[in-house]
């Protein structure tokens, strides 16, 4: 019987760091992966990112891109809309380890600081902004955490839930590109992938952490996905489950697209 291909399911952007994004049928690629994506962050008023690792009601906000603004929507339906090229003073911000200079979009401070009960500051990453993927690994990097896209694929998401009491859903691991007809986990060894006409290039397996434990609808900590992971997934002492590539060059992928391995 020949093997199914290996095509994309499903495309997701991510504007603002830690927020819900957007499922698109295509996207632009550029250097730092998907158009788009996490090139806004919630800073704290001494810069320092939020995540949802320690404020997880952030799952409560979803953000979304349109030609001309940027939407940040809250479970009721209240939303608050700015530039999508902001023009606000620069400042150093700190993601993890690196320090960056972003512009302000001040236009939404005031709406997330009221939701969020501390006083925040969005910020955008402008296209001269330097950083770059760690551990040897020069590609350049949005406000993610680490690498410029993040794939995975339903029929890893499938054998997790096969293992698990109750399944999860594809959103508890924040990918940019989910691909159907791979086989489970063979996203592990592939070393250059082309989607469409856009080569793409292996960075790291993604080692996960306990955002995947955080329940969308209550934005509670719980055990799993982590504690079964960490039970048949375990590599280098830690959870994976998927993996980071980099981009070869600009390009467009879409849902649909045929995925070639080598």
């Amino acid at each position: 019987m020949a093997s199914m291909p290996i095509e994309v399911s499903s495309i997701y952007c991510y504007p603002i760091k830690s927020l819900g994004g957007m499922q698109v049928d295509s996207a632009e690629i550029g250097p730092r992966g998907v158009r788009h994506d996490r090139r806004w962050m919630i800073v704290d008023d001494q810069g320092e990112f939020l995540s949802q690792r320690s404020r997880p009601e952030l799952c409560y906000l979803s953000a979304s891109v349109t030609e001309g603004e940027l939407r940040i929507q809250d479970r009721s339906g209240e939303l608050v809309s700015v530039d999508r090229e902001p023009s606000g003073e620069r400042m150093n911000v700190c993601v993890w380890d690196d320090s960056v200079e972003a512009l302000r979009s001040p236009g939404a401070d005031a709406w997330l600081s009221e939701r969020l009960g501390q006083d925040v500051r969005l910020v955008y990453m402008p296209d001269d902004a330097r950083r770059f993927a760690p551990k040897g690994v020069r590609d350049p990097i949005s406000f993610a955490d680490a690498y410029p896209a993040l794939v995975v694929s339903e029929q890893s998401l499938e054998e997790l839930n096969h293992r698990l009491e109750a399944s999860v859903g594809v959103n508890r691991f924040r990918p940019n590109i989910v691909l159907r007809g791979s086989g489970a986990f063979a996203e592990d060894e592939w070393r250059h992938i082309t989607i469409g006409e856009t080569p793409f290039h292996f960075c790291r397996l993604c080692a996960r952490c306990n955002l995947t434990t955080i329940d969308p609808q209550t934005a509670l900590f719980g055990v799993e996905p982590l504690r079964t992971l960490a039970q048949f997934r375990l590599i280098d002492q830690k959870a994976c489950f998927g993996a980071y590539f980099g981009p070869d060059g600009a390009g467009r992928i879409e849902v649909g697209a045929p995925v070639e391995i080598g």
